[in-house]
This record gives structure tokens, C-alpha cells and sequence, in this order.
């Protein structure tokens, strides 16, 4: 590592807490504090792609790479992070949204270890150097995309040694241009490929606005911008401004008022006033306006410090592009472009009323089918690697793992019950999608002619008898859930009673619910549940979530993973390996096929491992408007309702949070277990226990 870097990692760690302190006080920053130090993580499966893109130029490059990345297949959960408030808020195309974590070294290592990201993107110049060293370390993906040398990756090739690092994290560099490219290619060792600006990939949002024509738009408008267009505007025409940064919007009011012409905010109404200059105080709809302009003014153009902002989205629209002398910060999407150019601002109005008699029709064009065709391995690269969810405690996790297996061993087999048991346990503390597993037991028995009954503690269960029949969730959500789908369903923290409880009801076979760990009761097959992509739950408590070390698993009598590959490292016990396969729509009465729900739906759930129905959900072809999570068995009250209906879209969940919910509230996606491997091994299971019954 080169002592630039060496500087920059100890510049962090010294300096982070003051860092976070600003970024808690500072008001465009506090809103996702919690996101940018990663005490919030998203919740998205492993193996998703992220796409990064900083703020609202970069958002529309960024929306692009999604929409070419939901085209493909294998579909991916897609997650968009932004560093800017304005960035977060105009996201679109995405599956789920986050703030990218500032580039601590602690921050970005605790992020790519809960994402596990098979592809990190970053769109244009984001250089982040702890990211991308821990991004390389893990073996993730990095490509950038409408690479460029900015202002920012000028700093770092001003210190050789340690742009040779950053850039060897770098997978593949996309550049917009061959002017650019051939630049790239003078400071990178890694493939440089041109493919276009990604801008041009994004779909345009539709607009609900009906503006008068014709009409001059002045896209991404900074200071001077505004007044040099209120001043030149040809008669007859129709002016909108919108102003780069939101913290503006009020004094180009005030400009607009000073002017004496008559002002309509966006934010008014939804109908603008005949002749009034418009303020587009809203953010994301700038690109479903431009489909209505007939010239479109660039913002920064004017001033030699800024150099403009890209040309794209106007001439995607097919609007007359209008534009200062000053383009270098974009310098590479102007060529080829049909464009007005003023050389100052008295020019301007000159332009404006050329721009208006000759509008030349789309300009801009991508190389849509090369963009797929580069972008599609990102979606069939490997999943990084488990990780210990917090390293820092793998000491006092290596007692509790040694406490844990003397205690095991100290409590023995248990009491014989006096039902043939089977034990459906893990030793997560949750996540591994065990309820699944447990109703194909029971639904394997009840074919076999049997009345099973499962028995669980029940989790949050209230004051009441020791041991009961369960009707609600307030004897255990999961129980209840199974209860729902007709089984037999028994809360007992004592399971030996639990089980006695079962016989007198009429039940043949006891099927326990995450009892691995209870050994006061024998069981007569152990089946031990193990997610795939995350076997060893990121470690013994308290450096992860495993009530128990690997080394536990040798006490299975079989090993039953889901959702994911066979993880290496496993014990040499008897296997099947599975998948949750969506089968319906429930909601809490009737099931309805899966194409019932379709579209744009809000979605959430409190679970303990929420990524994975995110994941069902986009495999499934529903656009996730808003995706919010909740702790596992979480108790909805009536403010989160009223926030997750607030845009009045369909509600989707799980079948175990439907549950907790009033009747009519949402629907719930229900999922079965599937066999991929080791049907031989599960049937033959199952036909043992049932000879026990005999």
C-alpha cells in the first residue's frame, strides 16, 4: 500500500468521529445518518448488484445501467446508493435504496460484509479509496461506468504510486467517447471499453404537467443562469427553471418576483399559470419535462468554474440544446451534437430564438445491446464470501461457542416422548427460512396419512396456560402461520408436555419448531437448517447471529440448506439441499395466483432475514416502489400502516407478518419448499419417521 494511502486510512480513523459529528448536525446529511456509519444496513439478499451514482447528473446515468440491468436475466436485487440528499430523493429504477456509507475504513467494510454485492458500479469519477481496497479484498466486482479523468480523479493521478492501487481495484472502465477512452487508456491498466453515455439508456418519467408552448427550459441552472434567461427570453415563449440545488428554489422566486413577471412553483398546483414563468421546485420530473421543450438552456455553461453540465437528457428529448462557451466538465457528450452556442451572455437571446425556429429531433443514441452484453456478467459473478458480522468480538464469541457445546453435552439426549419426534432446528438465531422447511414436514407426514403436530415455545407468546392450542399470533406468529395452513399447532416452552399435549389431541408424529438447541426432549431425526449463502450466521454470539459453532452441525442427523449452494466446509452428514418457491397471493381467507398482484406495489416485512422476499418479489417481476423493513416478529400499529399506504399502491408481505396484520390490510406472498437435491434421501426420511408411527 503507498503512503498517500497509508495517509488517507489514518486521516479517517483519527478523524472520524469529528466527521460524523457533521454529518449529524449538517441538515442534507442527518436525515440518513444512520445509512452513511452503517448502523442502518439495507436489506437486500447477497448477491446483489450495486449501482452508485453521487447526485442528481450522475442519478440519470445511473437509472440507465438499472434499467439495462433489470432487462436482463438472471434477474438481480438492485441496489441504488447515492452520497447527496438530492441524489437519494430523485432515485428511480432501483429495488432498494441506500446512502453510501462515508469511506471510513470500518463503514465501507461493514457494508460490502451485510451486502455482499456480486458488482459494485460507480458512475463516472467516484473514486472512493477504502472502498474500493475493501471491494477488492472480498473479491467484488468493480466497473465504472461513464468513466471520465474529473476534478477528483485528477488528485489522485497527481500521486502515482497511489493511483496504481485504486485503479487496480477497477475491473473495467466504460467511457462515453473515444476521446475519453483514449485518455483513460494513458492511466489505467484495465480494459477500457466505449459504450456511450448511460444517460441516454435511462427511460424518461411522464409528467403530469401540460405546459404552454413553446416553451425554454433551463436544465440544472446555477447563479447568473437565471437572469441571463428572464432578460433574453424571446417574446411569446414560455419559460421553466430549474435550478441545480434545491436550497435555491426560494431565491430564484425572488428573482423571478424582482424581475415583475408573474411566478407559478411547481409545488403550487398542478396546473401552471398562462404566461407566468415556472419554477420547477420539485425534484426527479425534469426529465419528463424536457419531452415537452422546444429549446433547453444548460446550466453552468457560463461559468468557466463549473464548465456545464452534460448536454444528455435535452437532446435525448429532442429539444433545441442552447448552450455557454464554457463545457469541459462534460466536454466529451457535446461532439456530434446539433447545439446553439453563445459565446456570451448577450449572444443568449439570439440563440434562444434560433433554438426555437430549428428543433433537430433526438440526438442522442446508446449502444443499448452493448451496454447488455457488458453488463451481464456483473449478474453471474460468485457471492462474496460469509464474514464475521462483527470481527472485533470473535474472542468473547470463541467462549460462548465453548459454553454453548459444554452446556449441549451437559443436558444429554432428554425424555423419550411418547410420539415418534422430529427436530427442525438451525443454529442461527434466524433467517435461515426454517417455517418453510417445517410445513414441508408436516404437509410430507399428513401424505403419508399421519396427523402431525408441530410444537414450539412460540415466540412472544402471552400469559396464559403453559401449554395450548394456537389461533392468533400472540402465541407465536410462525405457529400461528401453520396453524392457518391446518395443522395441529401447539405453544409449550416445555416441549416433553408439549408433545403429551399433541397425543391427547389425536396426533400421530411431533414435528418441533427450532428445538435443536432444547435437548430436554429425545428426538428421533435431527434436521438442522442451513442457509447457503450465510451458513455459519456471521459467527457464534455475540460477533454474529449462531447460537452454536460449526462444529454443532456433526450432531444433525441431517443438513437441510436452502436458498442458496452447498456451502464448502460443512460437516460430512447426509444433505438435501432447497429453494422457496412462491406459490400465491394470501390474504389471510383465500389464495390467488401469483399474477393477481402485478405492477407497482409497496413492500415490507419484519423478518428476520428480509432480503430474501425482496429477492421473490423482483424474480417474481413487480416494481418495489417502496421497500421497508421492520424487526423480525415486529408489532404493527397504526402509524406504520398509514405510512406504508401512503401511496396508495397495493401492500405486499410475508405470510408470517400477515399474522400480525388486520384482515384486508395487504396481501401475502406464500412460499413452499422445493426440493433441487436429495429428494431420494428426504422421501426416505420421512417414510422412517412414518414407520415409527406404526
Amino acid at each position: 500500500m503507498s503512503l498517500g494511502l497509508l495517509l488517507y486510512r489514518l486521516a479517517w480513523w483519527l478523524g472520524w468521529p469529528m466527521v460524523a459529528l457533521v454529518t449529524w448536525l449538517h441538515p442534507r446529511t442527518r436525515v440518513r445518518w444512520r445509512e452513511r456509519w452503517t448502523l442502518t444496513l439495507p436489506a437486500v439478499p447477497p448477491g446483489t448488484v450495486v449501482v452508485h451514482g453521487a447526485s442528481v447528473g450522475e442519478g440519470q446515468a445511473a437509472a440507465g445501467v438499472l434499467d439495462v440491468l433489470a432487462s436482463q436475466q438472471p434477474r438481480r436485487v438492485l441496489l441504488r446508493s447515492a452520497t447527496a440528499d438530492t441524489g437519494l430523493a430523485v432515485a428511480r429504477g432501483h429495488d432498494a435504496l441506500c446512502a453510501l456509507p462515508m469511506d471510513a475504513p470500518f463503514a465501507v467494510r461493514r457494508f460490502l460484509d451485510h451486502v455482499r454485492p456480486r458488482a459494485l458500479v460507480l458512475v463516472e469519477a467516484e473514486i472512493w479509496p477504502n472502498l474500493l481496497l475493501a471491494a477488492r479484498s472480498r473479491g467484488v466486482v468493480v466497473v465504472v461506468v461513464g468513466a471520465r479523468i474529473g476534478r477528483g480523479t485528477q488528485r489522485w493521478l497527481a500521486l502515482p504510486r497511489t493511483w496504481g492501487v485504486l485503479e487496480g481495484c477497477v475491473a473495467h472502465w466504460f467511457a462515453k467517447s473515444e476521446t475519453t477512452a483514449e485518455a483513460l487508456r494513458g492511466h489505467v491498466t484495465g480494459p477500457v471499453q466505449v459504450l456511450g453515455d448511460p444517460k441516454v439508456l435511462a427511460p424518461t418519467p411522464a409528467s403530469e404537467l401540460v405546459l404552454p408552448r413553446p416553451l425554454v427550459v433551463g436544465c440544472s441552472t446555477r447563479p447568473g443562469d437565471e437572469e441571463a434567461l428572464l432578460a433574453a427570453l424571446p417574446g411569446g415563449a414560455t419559460l421553466l427553471l430549474a435550478p441545480r440545488h434545491p436550497e435555491r428554489f426560494d431565491e430564484v422566486a425572488a428573482l423571478v418576483i424582482a424581475a415583475r413577471r408573474p411566478l407559478w412553483r411547481r409545488s403550487d398546483g398542478a396546473a401552471p399559470t398562462p404566461g407566468a414563468v415556472i419554477l420547477l421546485d420539485t425534484l426527479g420530473e425534469l426529465s419528463g419535462v424536457l419531452a415537452q421543450a422546444d429549446a433547453a438552456f444548460i446550466g453552468g455553461t457560463f461559468d468557466p468554474q463549473i464548465g456545464g453540465h452534460s448536454p444528455i437528457e435535452a437532446a435525448r428529448a429532442g429539444a433545441a440544446v442552447v448552450h455557454g462557451p464554457h463545457t469541459w466538465s462534460n466536454d466529451e457528450a457535446w461532439p456530434g451534437l446539433a447545439t446553439h452556442r453563445c459565446s456570451t451572455v448577450t449572444d443568449l437571446a439570439d440563440a434562444l430564438q434560433a433554438a426555437l425556429v430549428a428543433r433537430p429531433g433526438r440526438q442522442a443514441v446508446s449502444d443499448r445491446a452493448g451496454w447488455a452484453e457488458a453488463l451481464r456478467p456483473l449478474l453471474e459473478g460468485p457471492v462474496p464470501v460469509e464474514r464475521a458480522a462483527r470481527p472485533w468480538l470473535l474472542p468473547v464469541a470463541w467462549l460462548f461457542e465453548h459454553a454453548a457445546a459444554w452446556r449441549i453435552r451437559r443436558l444429554g439426549a432428554g425424555a423419550r416422548a411418547a410420539l415418534p419426534v422430529v427436530s427442525v432446528g438451525n443454529v442461527a438465531s434466524g433467517g435461515t427460512g426454517k417455517t418453510p422447511v417445517v410445513a414441508w414436514w408436516l404437509e410430507a407426514l399428513a401424505a403419508r396419512g399421519l396427523r402431525p403436530a408441530v410444537v414450539s415455545r412460540g415466540y412472544g407468546r402471552v400469559d396464559g396456560p403453559a401449554v395450548r392450542e394456537v389461533s392468533t399470533a400472540e402465541d407465536g406468529d410462525e405457529l400461528a402461520m401453520l396453524a392457518r395452513r391446518g395443522f395441529l399447532a401447539i405453544s409449550a416452552p416445555d416441549r416433553l408436555a408439549g408433545a403429551a399435549h399433541a397425543r391427547q389431541a389425536g396426533a400421530d408424529v411431533v414435528v418441533l419448531d427450532d428445538a435443536f438447541q432444547h435437548r430436554r426432549i429425545a428426538r428421533d431425526l435431527d434436521v438442522v437448517v442451513v442457509d447457503g449463502h450465510r451458513p455459519h450466521a456471521g459467527g457464534p454470539l455475540p460477533a454474529g447471529e449462531a447460537r452454536e459453532g460449526p462444529a454443532a452441525l456433526a450432531r444433525a442427523d441431517v443438513l437441510w440448506v436452502q436458498n442458496g449452494p452447498l456451502p464448502a466446509g460443512l460437516p460430512d452428514r447426509p444433505t438435501v439441499r432447497g429453494h422457496h418457491v412462491p406459490v400465491g397471493w394470501w390474504d389471510g381467507h383465500n389464495l390467488s395466483p401469483l399474477d393477481s398482484v402485478r405492477g407497482d406495489v409497496v413492500a415490507f416485512a419484519g423478518i428476520a432475514n428480509p432480503g430474501r422476499f425482496l429477492e421473490q418479489l423482483v424474480v417474481l417481476g413487480l416494481r418495489v416502489r417502496t421497500w421497508t423493513t421492520f424487526r423480525d416478529h415486529h408489532v404493527y400499529n397504526t402509524g406504520d400502516l398509514q405510512r406504508l399506504g401512503a401511496l396508495g399502491l397495493p401492500l405486499v408481505t410475508t405470510e408470517k407478518d400477515l399474522i400480525r396484520l388486520p384482515d384486508g390490510t395487504a396481501r401475502a406472498l406464500r412460499v413452499r419448499c422445493e426440493i433441487l437435491d436429495g429428494q431420494d434421501l428426504a422421501d426416505a426420511l420421512v417414510d422412517r419417521v412414518a414407520a415409527l408411527c406404526s
